[in-house]
């Protein structure tokens, strides 16, 4: 049974995307000699996805779960170093009997077109499980 997570908060972040965050992106996943394009990879927009998910644990005081994936991960807008990227992380339902939390999780360009959105899971262990 599914329950709806509407009365949960959403977590919003923002971060304007500079040359130096490509570059390091590329040392970090080895292709850095492919840095001298200036286009946000994908990989780093699911990094951005992430941190929002952090973010949202953090402030709804949920910080005893796990990430168990992104379903659904659509590229779209290309991003290039100069843009704004705001990633809205937004809990959608329960499953599992409250052992899960799927979320819709957007990353929109300064002029509000989507460059990536998935759902997102975390997975609550029970409270007899220890937590990183």
């Amino acid at each position: 049974m599914n329950e709806v997570a509407a009365e949960l908060p959403t977590a919003r972040i923002g971060r304007t995307i500079s040359v130096f965050d490509l570059e390091s992106y590329a040392i970090v996943v080895g292709a850095a000699d492919q840095a001298a394009g200036r286009e946000v990879p994908g990989g780093l927009l699911l990094g951005l996805m992430s941190a929002a998910s952090s973010v949202w644990c953090e402030r709804s005081g949920r910080s005893n779960s796990f990430s168990y994936g992104y379903d659904e991960l659509r590229l779209g807008a290309t991003m290039v170093a100069g843009d704004t990227a705001t990633v809205v992380y937004a809990p959608r339902e329960w499953t599992d009997g409250g052992q899960r939390l799927v979320s819709d999780v957007d990353v929109r360009r300064q002029d509000g077109a989507i460059a990536a959105s998935a759902r997102h899971i975390l997975w609550f262990p029970p409270s007899s499980e220890n937590s990183c």
